[in-house]
């Protein structure tokens, strides 16, 4: 793993400099893990200032901004030349047009048109539509990194069970404090306060 990082971090500070010593094939640069410009930023912040983009000063965040893009844009083709052709590894499973919620999961195949397959078989049962369930090659590895991601997809479903459980709970009580009020309203007109001579 520290042998993987190390590579990594040697080819970023190569893409870094104004003319790269080498080149690089699109296999290598999709084997570090970034799949997004964020990604390269969290990793630009946390190398080089040991923490978040967010934690940064002005100068620093500007820094890391103008440092990402060019690593990005030295990049971005290349991986996306790699999730486009698939291969054997790791594949995100998602649902288009679902934004409020992350990933399904991720499965391991051996190609596109397998993981196409695979989740189709284990997933689409849980979609709204499942048509539009979608796959994103995302890791040129074996089935190990599987339990890391399956993980991290099981921490981010827990939290929204516990945010949608408190909205509920709100919802509930607002739902029904506006049946009482409705209910006593009815009740309520002008003749109520209809003065009556004295």
């Amino acid at each position: 793993m520290a042998c993987e990082e190390e590579v990594r971090d040697k080819i970023i500070d190569d893409l870094l400099r104004k003319e790269p010593k080498r080149s690089y094939t699109d296999l290598e640069l999709f084997s570090m893990g970034f799949l997004g410009r964020h990604e390269v930023e969290t990793y630009l912040s946390q190398r080089f200032y040991g923490t978040y983009k967010f934690n940064l000063s002005p100068r620093h965040t500007a820094v890391v901004t103008r440092r990402s893009k060019r690593v990005w844009d030295r990049m971005g083709k290349a991986i996306a030349n790699v999730q486009l052709a698939g291969g054997r590894g790791i594949y995100k499973i998602s649902e288009r047009y679902s934004y409020m919620l992350p990933e399904m999961g991720y499965i391991f195949a051996h190609s596109t048109e397998e993981a196409e397959q695979l989740a189709q078989t284990l997933f689409s049962f849980l979609a709204k539509q499942p048509e539009y369930i979608e796959v994103k090659y995302v890791y040129a590895s074996g089935p190990e990194k599987l339990d890391e991601l399956v993980k991290s997809s099981r921490e981010k479903y827990e939290r929204i069970m516990k945010e949608s459980e408190k909205e509920l709970k709100a919802a509930e009580e607002k739902l029904k404090t506006a049946k009482n009020i409705l209910c006593y309203l009815e009740g309520f007109s002008s003749e109520m306060f209809s003065e009556t001579p004295k």
